[in-house]
């Protein structure tokens, strides 16, 4: 049985406390993120049965604390009561971030990754209303709460559903700013929750492990994602095992990536963003009794 989930925010640091927690010796975590074993609406085309989910796992022990991270699972109208049921005393760690930069990072990456098709920040955000009826959705994105952006940023609203079941006691809240800037005792916080009797485990220090990127060429990426039949059939006859096109895929979209070209505001759009979406921060400092004064006064 899993023990443990990271269920979001995506874009805060999940992938490097994910990174980090694995490399302890009394924790496992599968190399592969995003399972999303959880959540019956996040993935329309393939649900794992729980024998595919236990296999990610069969590399650990019994003595080994289970854990996975599918940021998704905190947008999801159903993954909590999912989650419940398969374990009523499943940990959560929930990380968040700033609003106006994680949705300025968060549209970056969904065009990245072909989720989102919009490159006008300020449009995809006034697509919402339109989306929420099932109009202008890029036919790659299967979970359509993922452009849902005023929902993405509504971090309270989203994990009260949570407390509701697992109570405050099982969830850890991280937040992203503080993490990077004092990973050690952020870790040690996090081993404590989990119940590791080494709670001062430090691995090697990281960089961000998932950095803003962008794409080179967006219809190269569009064919990747969604090939033609003939196409398809071709690469098979030429590549035959399914381990080479994986990596095939892989180098063409790591070839396809830019760490340099990637959108951003001005100041003054950041400072239009921030008093939009400041009444979210003040509920989630209220919900867990947090200093979030860093958001609210960083674009004044």
């Amino acid at each position: 049985m899993v023990d443990f989930l990271i269920i979001g925010t995506p874009k805060a640091g999940t992938t490097s406390i994910q990174n980090y927690l694995s490399k302890h010796p009394e924790i496992f975590m599968p190399k592969q993120k995003e399972i999303h074993f959880f959540g019956k609406d996040l993935n329309n085309e393939k649900q794992l049965t729980k024998l595919d989910y236990h296999h990610f796992f069969k590399n650990s022990t019994s003595r080994e604390i289970k854990g996975e991270a599918s940021v998704f699972y905190l947008y999801s109208s159903s993954a909590f009561q999912e989650i419940y049921d398969y374990n009523p005393k499943m940990k959560l760690i929930v990380c968040f971030r700033n609003p106006v930069d994680f949705l300025i990072s968060y549209h970056q990456d969904s065009i990245y990754v072909g989720i989102e098709e919009e490159p006008n920040f300020w449009k995809a955000l006034d697509l919402e209303t339109d989306r929420r009826n099932g109009k202008k959705i890029p036919k790659t994105n299967t979970f359509h709460e993922s452009l849902y952006y005023s929902k993405m940023i509504d971090y309270a609203g989203e994990i009260k559903k949570f407390i509701e079941l697992f109570g405050k006691e099982n969830i850890h809240v991280v937040i992203f700013d503080e993490f990077f800037k004092d990973p050690k005792s952020q870790l040690k916080s996090m081993l404590k929750f989990l119940g590791t009797k080494d709670t001062d485990f430090i691995p090697e220090l990281f960089n961000n492990k998932n950095p803003r990127r962008s794409l080179r060429n967006k219809k190269l990426n569009s064919f990747i994602k969604n090939p033609n039949s003939i196409f398809k059939v071709l690469v098979k006859v030429i590549i035959p095992f399914q381990s080479w096109r994986l990596k095939v895929s892989n180098f063409v979209r790591k070839a396809n990536t830019t760490y340099t070209n990637v959108n951003t505001l001005s100041f003054e759009e950041k400072k239009v963003l921030s008093n939009r979406f400041n009444s979210l921060i003040i509920e989630l400092e209220n919900l867990f009794d947090l200093d979030l004064s860093d958001w609210k006064n960083k674009y004044l």
